[in-house]
């Protein structure tokens, strides 16, 4: 009977494990998508393209 009491116990463990190490990853994650898509301090931002002129349209 302990020896099934023990390995419930390690089966316990190492679920927690595998959910700390999930947490961990997905924390990580998160912070390097959050570090990649902050607005950069000093770059000046890139300039729109003027749109295609309509070609239908009359011409002066």
């Amino acid at each position: 009977m302990s020896a099934v009491a023990a390995t419930r116990s390690v089966e316990l463990t190492g679920i927690r494990l595998a959910l700390s190490v999930n947490v961990a990853v997905t924390v990580i994650g998160v912070a390097l998508v959050w570090i990649g898509l902050r607005p950069r301090v000093g770059q000046p931002r890139p300039h729109r393209h003027q749109p295609a002129p309509d070609l239908a349209a009359p011409r002066p």
